[in-house]
């Protein structure tokens, strides 16, 4: 298995990644695919990826919203490939390029790399062995058929050059 960066501008994996987030975080419970505008708003993400055979197993994305911080804001692994630590090493393998990305436009300052998101209650045990830790109360979303999110960040990397 390779884990790999993408944006929304590689059709293939884009379309995978689409494909596999409808079916894994929606189908389920009823709600529409990701819709165009949706795909718009997704243009600024970074998309990681996990690859076998061609085929994308696993995806997570992140939107920048200031220098350092980032926000979770989607992650689908196939069934097959879930509770065998591919999510993971995934999520991992984003963190380390963005970590990677921050010190290489750091201007020597100190940086706080700081990744937020809203967690599935379903989930919530994965996020905190990630590290996460909760940032609020558990809201109930009626635009997402009643899907209940934990609010959580992790703060992973501390740096200061002097």
């Amino acid at each position: 298995m390779e884990f790999i960066q993408f944006n929304s501008q590689n059709s293939g994996l884009y379309t995978q990644s689409v494909a596999l987030r409808n079916h894994a975080l929606y189908g389920d419970i009823g709600m529409p695919p990701l819709s165009e505008d949706g795909k718009q708003i997704e243009k600024e993400n970074l998309f990681f990826g996990a690859v076998t055979s061609d085929r994308l197993v696993g995806t997570v994305s992140f939107y920048e919203l200031s220098k350092g911080h980032f926000q979770l804001v989607s992650m689908a692994i196939d069934a097959t490939y879930q509770a065998k630590g591919t999510g993971t090493k995934l999520v991992n393998f984003a963190f380390e390029s963005m970590i990677d990305s921050v010190e290489s436009a750091d201007d020597g300052q100190s940086v706080n790399l700081v990744v937020t998101t809203n967690a599935r209650e379903k989930a919530l045990h994965f996020y905190e062995r990630l590290g996460f830790i909760s940032d609020g109360a558990i809201t109930v979303d009626p635009a997402h058929h009643g899907i209940r999110h934990l609010p959580m960040k992790n703060i992973l990397l501390v740096k200061n050059r002097e």
